[in-house]
This record gives structure tokens, C-alpha cells and sequence, in this order.
């Protein structure tokens, strides 16, 4: 099991709980995008891999990770988007010539319609995303698992970013509340 994080004292305190419960970890310190390209190369090439990626920010999800992690045939990733930061910083990063959302989705600004509501836009930028992931040669599920808060505000979404159909299929069930009851309540 590969971890990474560039907060050392984070990626310490992660390898440190999961040695206790008896995990093999290798962990990796550094930004997603050389971790990403470091774990890549000690991964069997013809193995089954599954990355779980949880990113501070939308800013701090690079697109190239994705370009990095589709490089193998059998490489599913779970992630973590943020909406909060979605909605949070939207204004400031349409009205920034360079925005933190330049790195998730490069090329976003010239896709989406800016004179129309926040909800409107939010749901270019995601769907312009999804077809950069896509032009990867791996799909972004648009089933879409939003995570709330005990308070019910909205802090992000969950889906799957995967090759095989099946993977897909298997997150369409887990990702439908009546089919998984509990599973994803905070």
C-alpha cells in the first residue's frame, strides 16, 4: 500500500495508523503530481491497482495525476471532489488570470458560459473535467456520491474514474443509497 502526502507530519501520522493495524505501507512524501509518477513505477504493470485520491483543494488536483495514474490498463481511482471549494472560490477563480482551478481543469475558462448562475457554471467546469479524463483513454463516472456534513451542507462529491465497465457498474450500486443503506453517512 502506497501512501502519499507533502505534509510530512500527515503522511507520518497516516503510515503510523495503518502499520498499527498491519498494513504493508510504503509512504512517499511530495506533491500528487511526482508521488503519483513515483508510485506508478513501482506498481506491477500488469497488476489490478485502485488509487484513492483525496485532495486538499480542486487547485491541488492536477490534472496530470490523472494522466500519470491512467498509464496502467487496470487502474481504477476513487475521488474526492471538492464542492465546497467548488462553490467557496468559484468567483475569485473566473475573475483570476491565473486560477487554482487551471491545474483540474486546464482550459475550463474557455469552455464554460460565465453569464449564467454559479450552479450552471460549476456544472461546466465538472463536465469539461470529465471529458479531459476521459480524453485519457479512462472515464469519470457521472454517478456522483455527494457527501454532507451533520448539518446537511453540501462538501463533496465521490466517483469513480475508471477504464472497465464493470468498475463502473459496481460504483452505480454502491454509490445508490437504497442499494447500500448506510454506507456512506458521516
Amino acid at each position: 500500500m502506497y501512501i502519499a502526502d507533502m505534509d510530512e507530519e500527515r503522511l507520518n501520522a497516516a503510515t503510523k495508523r495503518l502499520r498499527a493495524l498491519g498494513a504493508p505501507v510504503a509512504a512517499i512524501r511530495g506533491e500528487a503530481v511526482d508521488t503519483s509518477l513515483a508510485i506508478l513505477k513501482r506498481l506491477e504493470p500488469k497488476g489490478l491497482h485502485f488509487a484513492f485520491i483525496d485532495p486538499y483543494s480542486l487547485g491541488a488536483l492536477d490534472i496530470n495525476i490523472f494522466r500519470t495514474l491512467s498509464r496502467r490498463t487496470r487502474m481504477d481511482m476513487l475521488v474526492h471532489l471538492s464542492k465546497m471549494d467548488l462553490q467557496r472560490n468559484l468567483d475569485e477563480n473566473i475573475g483570476s488570470a491565473l486560477s487554482a482551478f487551471d491545474r483540474f481543469a486546464p482550459g475550463w475558462k474557455d469552455v464554460i458560459d460565465a453569464d449564467q448562475a454559479q450552479r450552471g457554471i460549476r456544472g461546466e467546469i465538472i463536465d469539461h473535467w470529465r471529458d479531459l479524463v476521459s480524453g485519457l483513454g479512462t472515464k469519470a463516472s457521472t454517478e456522483m456520491k455527494l457527501l454532507k456534513n451533520s448539518g446537511g451542507q453540501h462538501l463533496y462529491w465521490l466517483l469513480l474514474v475508471a477504464k472497465h465497465e464493470l468498475a463502473h457498474k459496481f460504483w452505480k450500486t454502491a454509490a445508490n443509497p437504497e442499494g447500500q443503506g448506510d454506507f456512506f453517512k458521516l
